[in-house]
């Protein structure tokens, strides 16, 4: 009886380690696979993350497609275009012209690029024309207007006539982007012995409404 006793303690003994060695097995087995499941969660997110970084890019490119062929468009319709025009955007700084704008005003095409400040090209159009000083007050005053349209015969020193127009460029909100100037040269449709009567007539007006503020 006490030898089996013995045997019994001795083997309980014995098993003790085994018993804890296993117990420490399954401990370690069930925290791997909990680490396992939180990393197979983590894969997920982050491989949902990169589905949606992949989808966000892909909006991109198709914006900056879309953007691209926007102003492809826009640089063939003003160069399809037989007047002179301008585009300036709401911070005065060119943003579109084509090569009719220049040559109107006989601006050397080096002198004139995309994101220059709108103003020096202003004053050079300014010094060619029979009433710089209104010419350049109206269209300063026209370009810090968001909505207002501007229609208007600019009489130059060379007795050409350029009927001018000034229209805002309005987004679907009625956000401001700018203004297009558009020039077209009406010359040889007015009699040339009333060329320079109408820019005396139209400069005292001009000036007289600038001058009220009502022009």
């Amino acid at each position: 009886m006490e030898t089996s006793l013995l045997i019994l303690i001795f083997a309980g003994v014995l098993a003790l380690p085994l018993i804890g060695y296993g117990t420490r097995v399954l401990f370690e087995k069930s925290q791997l696979n909990v680490v396992k499941k939180e990393l197979h969660h983590t894969l997920g997110r982050v491989s949902a993350k990169d589905a949606e970084l992949a989808k966000a890019h892909a909006a991109l490119d198709e914006l900056n497609e879309k953007h691209c062929a926007h102003n492809s468009i826009v640089a063939a319709l003003l160069a399809a275009s037989t007047h002179g025009i301008l585009a300036i955007d709401s911070h005065n700084c060119i943003h579109h012209f084509n090569k009719h704008f220049y040559n109107m005003w006989d601006l050397a095409e080096e002198k004139i690029h995309v994101g220059m400040w709108a103003y020096p090209i202003l004053y050079h159009c300014m010094e060619k024309t029979f009433e710089p000083e209104v010419f350049f007050l109206n269209h300063h005053n026209v370009n810090h207007s968001q909505d207002r349209i501007w229609r208007t015969d600019i009489y130059l020193s060379n007795k050409k006539i350029f009927r001018s127009s000034s229209i805002p460029i309005l987004g679907l909100d009625g956000t401001f982007y700018g203004r297009i100037l558009e020039f077209i040269d009406v010359t040889e449709s007015v009699p040339n012995e009333k060329r320079f009567s109408g820019a005396y007539r139209t400069s005292w007006r001009r000036l007289l409404c600038t001058v009220q503020g009502t022009f």
